[in-house]
Protein backbone atom coordinates (compact mmCIF):
# COMPACT_ATOMS: atom_id res chain seq x y z
CA UNK A 1 0.00 0.00 0.00
CA UNK A 2 2.86 2.36 0.77
CA UNK A 3 4.37 1.77 -2.66
CA UNK A 4 1.05 2.33 -4.34
CA UNK A 5 0.62 5.68 -2.56
CA UNK A 6 4.10 6.79 -3.45
CA UNK A 7 3.60 6.12 -7.09
CA UNK A 8 -0.13 6.82 -7.26
CA UNK A 9 -0.61 3.09 -7.88
CA UNK A 10 -3.51 0.73 -7.73
CA UNK A 11 -4.62 0.88 -4.09
CA UNK A 12 -8.40 0.60 -3.95
CA UNK A 13 -10.01 4.03 -3.65
CA UNK A 14 -6.97 5.92 -4.92
CA UNK A 15 -6.57 7.22 -8.47
CA UNK A 16 -3.71 5.83 -10.51
CA UNK A 17 -1.07 8.04 -12.09
CA UNK A 18 -2.71 7.66 -15.49
CA UNK A 19 -6.02 8.90 -14.13
CA UNK A 20 -4.61 11.79 -12.09
CA UNK A 21 -4.56 14.27 -14.94
CA UNK A 22 -8.13 13.46 -15.97
CA UNK A 23 -9.28 13.87 -12.37
CA UNK A 24 -7.62 17.27 -12.11
CA UNK A 25 -9.19 18.40 -15.38
CA UNK A 26 -12.61 17.25 -14.15
CA UNK A 27 -12.06 19.09 -10.86
CA UNK A 28 -11.07 22.25 -12.73
CA UNK A 29 -14.16 22.04 -14.92
CA UNK A 30 -16.35 21.61 -11.83
CA UNK A 31 -14.78 24.69 -10.23
CA UNK A 32 -15.28 26.75 -13.40
CA UNK A 33 -18.93 25.72 -13.48
CA UNK A 34 -19.24 26.58 -9.79
CA UNK A 35 -17.71 30.04 -10.21
CA UNK A 36 -19.98 30.72 -13.20
CA UNK A 37 -23.04 29.72 -11.16
CA UNK A 38 -21.85 31.94 -8.32
CA UNK A 39 -21.53 34.91 -10.66
CA UNK A 40 -24.99 34.43 -12.10
CA UNK A 41 -26.51 33.91 -8.65
CA UNK A 42 -24.83 37.03 -7.27
CA UNK A 43 -26.32 39.07 -10.11
CA UNK A 44 -29.72 37.46 -9.57
CA UNK A 45 -29.57 38.31 -5.84
CA UNK A 46 -29.60 42.04 -6.63
CA UNK A 47 -32.65 41.58 -8.88
CA UNK A 48 -34.51 39.28 -6.52
CA UNK A 49 -38.18 40.31 -6.16
CA UNK A 50 -39.13 41.51 -2.70
CA UNK A 51 -42.49 40.94 -1.04
CA UNK A 52 -45.14 38.28 -1.09
CA UNK A 53 -48.28 38.31 -3.17
CA UNK A 54 -51.11 38.35 -0.65
CA UNK A 55 -53.24 36.21 -2.95
CA UNK A 56 -50.95 33.21 -2.44
CA UNK A 57 -51.70 33.38 1.28
CA UNK A 58 -55.32 32.40 0.59
CA UNK A 59 -56.72 29.13 -0.78
CA UNK A 60 -57.46 29.32 -4.51
CA UNK A 61 -61.18 28.81 -3.90
CA UNK A 62 -61.44 31.57 -1.27
CA UNK A 63 -64.10 34.21 -2.18
CA UNK A 64 -61.57 37.04 -1.89
CA UNK A 65 -59.17 35.25 -4.23
CA UNK A 66 -61.93 34.64 -6.76
CA UNK A 67 -62.96 38.30 -6.59
CA UNK A 68 -59.38 39.44 -7.19
CA UNK A 69 -59.03 37.04 -10.10
CA UNK A 70 -62.18 38.40 -11.75
CA UNK A 71 -61.23 42.01 -11.09
CA UNK A 72 -57.85 41.40 -12.70
CA UNK A 73 -59.68 40.55 -15.94
CA UNK A 74 -61.68 43.78 -15.83
CA UNK A 75 -58.76 45.92 -14.63
CA UNK A 76 -55.52 44.69 -16.22
CA UNK A 77 -53.48 47.21 -14.23
CA UNK A 78 -55.07 46.07 -10.99
CA UNK A 79 -57.51 47.69 -8.61
CA UNK A 80 -56.35 51.01 -7.14
CA UNK A 81 -55.67 50.80 -3.44
CA UNK A 82 -57.20 53.31 -0.99
CA UNK A 83 -54.50 55.25 0.85
CA UNK A 84 -55.00 58.02 3.40
CA UNK A 85 -52.70 60.90 4.32
CA UNK A 86 -53.43 62.15 7.85
CA UNK A 87 -52.39 65.67 8.86
CA UNK A 88 -52.78 66.71 12.49
CA UNK A 89 -53.91 70.30 13.03
CA UNK A 90 -52.20 70.68 16.42
CA UNK A 91 -48.54 70.07 17.25
CA UNK A 92 -47.92 66.33 17.68
CA UNK A 93 -46.50 67.03 21.15
CA UNK A 94 -49.55 67.77 23.25
CA UNK A 95 -49.62 71.45 22.27
CA UNK A 96 -46.46 72.49 24.15
CA UNK A 97 -43.78 72.82 21.51
CA UNK A 98 -41.17 74.29 23.89
CA UNK A 99 -41.50 71.46 26.40
CA UNK A 100 -41.45 68.90 23.61
CA UNK A 101 -38.29 70.37 22.12
CA UNK A 102 -36.59 70.21 25.52
CA UNK A 103 -37.71 66.63 26.10
CA UNK A 104 -36.90 65.45 22.58
CA UNK A 105 -34.34 67.68 20.81
CA UNK A 106 -34.56 65.60 17.62
CA UNK A 107 -38.15 66.80 17.17
CA UNK A 108 -37.43 70.50 17.68
CA UNK A 109 -37.70 71.24 13.96
CA UNK A 110 -41.09 69.54 13.84
CA UNK A 111 -42.24 71.49 16.86
CA UNK A 112 -41.13 74.83 15.37
CA UNK A 113 -43.17 74.09 12.23
CA UNK A 114 -46.30 74.37 14.35
CA UNK A 115 -45.29 77.14 16.72
CA UNK A 116 -47.26 79.83 14.85
CA UNK A 117 -50.51 77.93 14.44
CA UNK A 118 -53.56 80.11 14.97
CA UNK A 119 -56.83 79.09 16.58
CA UNK A 120 -60.26 79.76 15.20
CA UNK A 121 -62.91 80.22 17.86
CA UNK A 122 -66.25 78.52 17.54
CA UNK A 123 -69.37 80.51 18.29
CA UNK A 124 -69.90 78.38 21.41
CA UNK A 125 -66.42 79.07 22.75
CA UNK A 126 -64.66 75.99 21.36
CA UNK A 127 -61.53 76.30 19.28
CA UNK A 128 -59.80 74.54 16.42
CA UNK A 129 -56.08 74.92 15.65
CA UNK A 130 -56.29 76.11 12.06
CA UNK A 131 -54.34 78.76 10.22
CA UNK A 132 -53.79 79.96 6.65
CA UNK A 133 -50.29 78.48 6.95
CA UNK A 134 -51.80 75.05 7.53
CA UNK A 135 -54.26 75.56 4.69
CA UNK A 136 -51.47 76.43 2.28
CA UNK A 137 -49.47 73.43 3.47
CA UNK A 138 -52.45 71.18 2.80
CA UNK A 139 -52.79 72.61 -0.71
CA UNK A 140 -49.11 71.95 -1.36
CA UNK A 141 -49.60 68.43 -0.03
CA UNK A 142 -52.49 67.79 -2.41
CA UNK A 143 -50.53 69.21 -5.35
CA UNK A 144 -47.50 67.07 -4.44
CA UNK A 145 -49.37 63.77 -4.23
CA UNK A 146 -51.39 64.52 -7.37
CA UNK A 147 -48.15 64.90 -9.32
CA UNK A 148 -47.12 61.34 -8.42
CA UNK A 149 -47.46 59.07 -11.46
CA UNK A 150 -49.08 56.26 -9.48
CA UNK A 151 -51.78 58.38 -7.77
CA UNK A 152 -54.97 57.91 -9.79
CA UNK A 153 -57.36 59.98 -7.66
CA UNK A 154 -56.78 62.61 -5.00
CA UNK A 155 -59.90 63.74 -3.17
CA UNK A 156 -60.40 67.46 -2.45
CA UNK A 157 -59.16 68.81 0.87
CA UNK A 158 -61.92 70.18 3.08
CA UNK A 159 -59.92 73.34 3.89
CA UNK A 160 -60.02 74.25 0.19
CA UNK A 161 -63.79 73.97 0.27
CA UNK A 162 -63.84 76.02 3.45
CA UNK A 163 -61.67 78.71 1.82
CA UNK A 164 -63.98 78.80 -1.20
CA UNK A 165 -67.02 79.17 1.03
CA UNK A 166 -65.26 81.96 2.95
CA UNK A 167 -64.39 83.66 -0.35
CA UNK A 168 -68.03 83.52 -1.47
CA UNK A 169 -68.98 85.15 1.82
CA UNK A 170 -66.69 88.08 1.02
CA UNK A 171 -63.71 87.12 3.21
CA UNK A 172 -60.05 86.55 2.30
CA UNK A 173 -58.84 82.95 2.54
CA UNK A 174 -55.37 84.20 3.45
CA UNK A 175 -56.53 86.31 6.38
CA UNK A 176 -54.74 85.92 9.69
CA UNK A 177 -57.58 83.71 10.91
CA UNK A 178 -60.99 82.68 9.71
CA UNK A 179 -63.95 84.45 11.21
CA UNK A 180 -65.44 82.95 14.37
CA UNK A 181 -68.01 80.35 13.49
CA UNK A 182 -66.79 79.90 9.91
CA UNK A 183 -65.61 76.33 10.48
CA UNK A 184 -68.76 75.45 12.38
CA UNK A 185 -70.96 76.94 9.68
CA UNK A 186 -69.13 74.95 7.02
CA UNK A 187 -69.42 71.75 9.07
CA UNK A 188 -73.18 72.21 9.29
CA UNK A 189 -73.52 72.82 5.56
CA UNK A 190 -74.13 70.16 2.93
CA UNK A 191 -70.53 70.29 1.71
CA UNK A 192 -69.23 69.89 5.24
CA UNK A 193 -71.51 66.93 5.89
CA UNK A 194 -70.29 65.29 2.68
CA UNK A 195 -66.66 65.81 3.69
CA UNK A 196 -67.29 64.29 7.09
CA UNK A 197 -69.21 61.35 5.63
CA UNK A 198 -66.34 60.59 3.24
CA UNK A 199 -63.82 60.55 6.07
CA UNK A 200 -62.03 63.72 5.01
CA UNK A 201 -61.85 65.11 8.53
CA UNK A 202 -61.31 63.68 12.03
CA UNK A 203 -63.26 65.31 14.83
CA UNK A 204 -62.43 65.40 18.49
CA UNK A 205 -64.61 62.97 20.40
CA UNK A 206 -66.41 61.95 17.22
CA UNK A 207 -68.42 65.18 16.90
CA UNK A 208 -66.30 67.99 18.25
CA UNK A 209 -63.79 70.28 16.62
CA UNK A 210 -61.78 68.96 13.65
CA UNK A 211 -58.37 67.87 14.85
CA UNK A 212 -56.96 66.29 11.67
CA UNK A 213 -57.42 66.43 7.92
CA UNK A 214 -57.49 63.25 5.86
CA UNK A 215 -56.48 63.36 2.20
CA UNK A 216 -58.01 60.35 0.47
CA UNK A 217 -56.03 58.79 -2.41
CA UNK A 218 -56.47 55.95 -4.88
CA UNK A 219 -53.05 54.56 -5.77
CA UNK A 220 -52.36 52.17 -8.64
CA UNK A 221 -50.00 49.31 -7.89
CA UNK A 222 -49.54 50.35 -4.28
CA UNK A 223 -46.60 48.63 -2.66
CA UNK A 224 -43.50 49.25 -0.58
CA UNK A 225 -41.92 51.53 -3.20
CA UNK A 226 -45.06 53.67 -3.54
CA UNK A 227 -45.42 53.84 0.24
CA UNK A 228 -41.86 55.16 0.62
CA UNK A 229 -42.36 57.59 -2.26
CA UNK A 230 -45.46 59.09 -0.65
CA UNK A 231 -43.63 59.41 2.64
CA UNK A 232 -40.80 61.20 0.91
CA UNK A 233 -43.18 63.65 -0.72
CA UNK A 234 -44.32 64.79 2.74
CA UNK A 235 -40.87 65.66 4.03
CA UNK A 236 -40.43 68.98 2.23
CA UNK A 237 -43.88 70.43 2.94
CA UNK A 238 -43.17 71.92 6.35
CA UNK A 239 -45.64 69.64 8.11
CA UNK A 240 -43.07 68.01 10.35
CA UNK A 241 -44.12 64.78 11.98
CA UNK A 242 -47.80 65.68 11.91
CA UNK A 243 -48.37 64.19 8.45
CA UNK A 244 -48.19 60.45 7.79
CA UNK A 245 -49.36 57.96 5.15
CA UNK A 246 -51.54 55.04 6.12
CA UNK A 247 -52.95 52.00 4.35
CA UNK A 248 -54.38 48.77 5.69
CA UNK A 249 -51.63 46.88 3.85
CA UNK A 250 -48.75 48.92 5.25
CA UNK A 251 -48.06 46.21 7.82
CA UNK A 252 -46.95 43.98 4.91
CA UNK A 253 -45.26 46.69 2.87
CA UNK A 254 -43.29 47.82 5.91
CA UNK A 255 -41.79 44.34 6.04
CA UNK A 256 -41.04 44.45 2.32
CA UNK A 257 -39.28 47.81 2.72
CA UNK A 258 -36.96 46.51 5.45
CA UNK A 259 -36.59 42.82 4.59
CA UNK A 260 -33.44 43.25 2.47
CA UNK A 261 -31.46 45.03 5.17
CA UNK A 262 -32.73 42.66 7.83
CA UNK A 263 -31.75 39.63 5.73
CA UNK A 264 -28.21 40.90 5.12
CA UNK A 265 -27.68 41.70 8.79
CA UNK A 266 -29.06 38.33 9.90
CA UNK A 267 -27.01 36.41 7.33
CA UNK A 268 -23.87 38.21 8.48
CA UNK A 269 -24.58 37.31 12.12
CA UNK A 270 -25.32 33.66 11.26
CA UNK A 271 -22.19 33.29 9.11
CA UNK A 272 -19.99 34.78 11.82
CA UNK A 273 -21.58 32.48 14.42
CA UNK A 274 -21.07 29.38 12.29
CA UNK A 275 -17.49 30.39 11.54
CA UNK A 276 -16.79 30.91 15.25
CA UNK A 277 -18.32 27.60 16.33
CA UNK A 278 -16.48 25.70 13.59
CA UNK A 279 -13.19 27.28 14.63
CA UNK A 280 -13.88 26.48 18.28
CA UNK A 281 -14.67 22.81 17.64
CA UNK A 282 -11.99 22.13 15.04
CA UNK A 283 -9.19 24.37 16.37
CA UNK A 284 -8.04 24.66 12.73
CA UNK A 285 -8.34 28.13 11.15
CA UNK A 286 -7.96 26.79 7.60
CA UNK A 287 -10.76 24.28 8.17
CA UNK A 288 -13.03 26.97 9.64
CA UNK A 289 -12.35 29.32 6.72
CA UNK A 290 -13.12 26.57 4.22
CA UNK A 291 -16.45 25.86 5.92
CA UNK A 292 -17.25 29.58 6.04
CA UNK A 293 -16.56 29.83 2.31
CA UNK A 294 -18.88 26.87 1.67
CA UNK A 295 -21.65 28.43 3.75
CA UNK A 296 -21.34 31.78 1.97
CA UNK A 297 -21.27 30.08 -1.41
CA UNK A 298 -24.39 28.11 -0.53
CA UNK A 299 -26.28 31.26 0.40
CA UNK A 300 -25.31 33.01 -2.85
CA UNK A 301 -26.33 30.01 -4.94
CA UNK A 302 -29.57 29.73 -3.01
CA UNK A 303 -30.39 33.31 -4.02
CA UNK A 304 -30.00 32.21 -7.63
CA UNK A 305 -32.19 29.20 -6.90
CA UNK A 306 -34.88 31.53 -5.53
CA UNK A 307 -34.73 33.60 -8.71
CA UNK A 308 -34.92 30.45 -10.84
CA UNK A 309 -37.94 29.14 -8.92
CA UNK A 310 -39.68 32.56 -8.77
CA UNK A 311 -39.52 32.71 -4.97
CA UNK A 312 -39.40 36.34 -3.78
CA UNK A 313 -37.50 37.53 -0.74
CA UNK A 314 -40.15 37.84 1.96
CA UNK A 315 -40.95 36.93 5.51
CA UNK A 316 -41.76 33.43 4.23
CA UNK A 317 -38.47 32.74 2.44
CA UNK A 318 -36.05 34.53 4.75
CA UNK A 319 -36.33 31.85 7.47
CA UNK A 320 -35.21 28.89 5.30
CA UNK A 321 -32.61 31.19 3.75
CA UNK A 322 -31.07 31.69 7.18
CA UNK A 323 -31.41 27.97 7.95
CA UNK A 324 -29.45 27.23 4.79
CA UNK A 325 -26.23 28.37 6.46
CA UNK A 326 -26.35 25.67 9.10
CA UNK A 327 -27.93 22.97 6.97
CA UNK A 328 -25.58 23.28 4.01
CA UNK A 329 -22.42 23.36 6.11
CA UNK A 330 -23.43 20.05 7.69
CA UNK A 331 -22.88 18.20 4.43
CA UNK A 332 -19.53 19.82 3.80
CA UNK A 333 -18.14 19.31 7.32
CA UNK A 334 -18.15 15.50 7.08
CA UNK A 335 -16.28 15.39 3.77
CA UNK A 336 -13.87 18.16 4.73
CA UNK A 337 -13.03 16.53 8.06
CA UNK A 338 -12.28 13.24 6.37
CA UNK A 339 -10.04 15.06 3.88
CA UNK A 340 -8.20 16.89 6.65
CA UNK A 341 -7.50 13.65 8.51
CA UNK A 342 -6.37 11.67 5.46
CA UNK A 343 -2.77 11.23 4.28
CA UNK A 344 -1.31 11.26 0.81
CA UNK A 345 -1.53 13.50 -2.22
CA UNK A 346 -4.51 15.87 -2.56
CA UNK A 347 -6.07 13.53 -5.11
CA UNK A 348 -5.74 10.54 -2.81
CA UNK A 349 -7.08 12.45 0.18
CA UNK A 350 -10.09 13.71 -1.79
CA UNK A 351 -10.83 10.22 -3.07
CA UNK A 352 -10.54 8.70 0.41
CA UNK A 353 -12.77 11.40 1.90
CA UNK A 354 -15.48 10.74 -0.68
CA UNK A 355 -15.12 6.98 -0.25
CA UNK A 356 -15.44 7.27 3.52
CA UNK A 357 -18.21 9.85 3.77
CA UNK A 358 -19.77 10.31 0.32
CA UNK A 359 -22.37 7.56 0.63
CA UNK A 360 -23.47 8.68 4.10
CA UNK A 361 -23.75 12.32 3.06
CA UNK A 362 -25.71 11.35 -0.06
CA UNK A 363 -28.15 9.20 1.91
CA UNK A 364 -28.63 12.03 4.41
CA UNK A 365 -29.45 14.45 1.61
CA UNK A 366 -31.85 12.01 -0.06
CA UNK A 367 -33.68 11.35 3.21
CA UNK A 368 -34.07 15.08 3.86
CA UNK A 369 -35.32 15.66 0.31
CA UNK A 370 -37.90 12.88 0.68
CA UNK A 371 -39.07 14.38 3.97
CA UNK A 372 -39.65 17.88 2.62
CA UNK A 373 -41.18 16.58 -0.61
CA UNK A 374 -44.49 16.12 1.21
CA UNK A 375 -44.72 19.89 1.61
CA UNK A 376 -45.14 20.22 -2.15
CA UNK A 377 -48.69 18.84 -1.89
CA UNK A 378 -49.80 21.56 0.53
CA UNK A 379 -52.19 24.28 -0.61
CA UNK A 380 -50.60 27.09 1.43
CA UNK A 381 -47.80 29.34 0.31
CA UNK A 382 -45.88 28.85 3.56
CA UNK A 383 -45.46 25.10 3.03
CA UNK A 384 -44.74 25.29 -0.69
CA UNK A 385 -42.15 28.02 -0.09
CA UNK A 386 -40.42 25.86 2.50
CA UNK A 387 -40.48 22.93 0.06
CA UNK A 388 -38.78 24.91 -2.68
CA UNK A 389 -36.24 26.49 -0.34
CA UNK A 390 -35.30 23.33 1.56
CA UNK A 391 -35.06 21.35 -1.68
CA UNK A 392 -32.59 23.94 -2.91
CA UNK A 393 -30.65 23.69 0.36
CA UNK A 394 -30.33 19.91 -0.02
CA UNK A 395 -29.36 20.11 -3.70
CA UNK A 396 -26.76 22.83 -3.15
CA UNK A 397 -25.45 21.16 0.01
CA UNK A 398 -24.81 17.94 -1.88
CA UNK A 399 -23.23 19.87 -4.76
CA UNK A 400 -20.78 21.53 -2.40
CA UNK A 401 -19.99 18.40 -0.37
CA UNK A 402 -19.63 15.92 -3.22
CA UNK A 403 -18.33 18.05 -6.12
CA UNK A 404 -17.30 21.64 -5.45
CA UNK A 405 -15.51 21.16 -2.12
CA UNK A 406 -13.51 18.03 -3.13
CA UNK A 407 -12.56 19.72 -6.41
CA UNK A 408 -11.34 22.83 -4.59
CA UNK A 409 -9.42 20.79 -2.02
CA UNK A 410 -7.85 18.66 -4.72
CA UNK A 411 -6.60 21.66 -6.70
CA UNK A 412 -5.75 24.08 -3.90
CA UNK A 413 -4.41 21.88 -1.10
CA UNK A 414 -0.63 21.46 -0.72
CA UNK A 415 0.78 18.01 -1.35
CA UNK A 416 1.68 15.77 1.55
CA UNK A 417 -0.84 17.24 4.00
CA UNK A 418 -3.19 15.55 6.38
CA UNK A 419 -3.04 14.57 10.02
CA UNK A 420 -4.54 11.10 10.00
CA UNK A 421 -3.04 7.61 9.87
CA UNK A 422 -3.37 7.23 6.11
CA UNK A 423 -6.04 4.54 6.15
CA UNK A 424 -8.72 6.28 4.15
CA UNK A 425 -10.34 8.92 6.27
CA UNK A 426 -7.91 9.46 9.14
CA UNK A 427 -8.32 9.14 12.86
CA UNK A 428 -12.04 9.82 12.93
CA UNK A 429 -12.79 7.29 10.23
CA UNK A 430 -10.44 4.70 11.69
CA UNK A 431 -12.21 4.85 15.05
CA UNK A 432 -15.47 4.05 13.30
CA UNK A 433 -14.00 0.97 11.62
CA UNK A 434 -14.08 -2.31 13.51
CA UNK A 435 -10.69 -3.99 13.64
CA UNK A 436 -10.71 -7.70 12.88
CA UNK A 437 -8.29 -10.08 14.60
CA UNK A 438 -6.20 -12.23 12.24
CA UNK A 439 -7.39 -15.85 12.00
CA UNK A 440 -5.50 -18.46 14.03
CA UNK A 441 -3.29 -20.76 11.98
CA UNK A 442 -4.68 -24.22 11.42
CA UNK A 443 -2.97 -26.84 13.58
CA UNK A 444 -3.05 -30.56 13.37
CA UNK A 445 -2.98 -32.79 16.35
CA UNK A 446 -5.07 -34.39 19.00
CA UNK A 447 -7.35 -32.52 21.33
CA UNK A 448 -4.97 -33.27 24.19
CA UNK A 449 -2.04 -31.71 22.32
CA UNK A 450 -4.06 -28.66 21.45
CA UNK A 451 -5.17 -28.25 25.07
Amino acid sequence: AGGAEAGGGDEPGCPSASDGRAVRWAAAAALVLHVAALSLSAGAAFRLPVGVNLRVMMPPAAPTNLFLSRSALALPRGMPSPVSVYVQHAPPFGGNATAAAAAAPETAAEARAWRGAASVAFADGGSIPLSPTLSRALRRLRHSVRSSPFVAVCAPVWTDQLAEAWRRAGGSPDAAAYAPGAVRAFSESGDGAAVEASGGVVREGGGGAPIATVVQLLVEGYGAREMLSLRGSLEGLGLGGAAFVHSDFDVFFEQDATIAGYTLASLGAVLISVLGVTLLLSAQPAFALAMGACALSSVVLLAGWMRLCSVPLSSLSVVPLLLAVGLSIDYCTHVAHAFWEAQGTPGQRATRALAARGASVSLGGVSTALTVSLLAFSGTAIMTTYHVMLSGVVLLGLWHALIALPAALLLLSPAGGGSGDGRGGGAVVSTMQRSKAPPLPARRGSAKELA
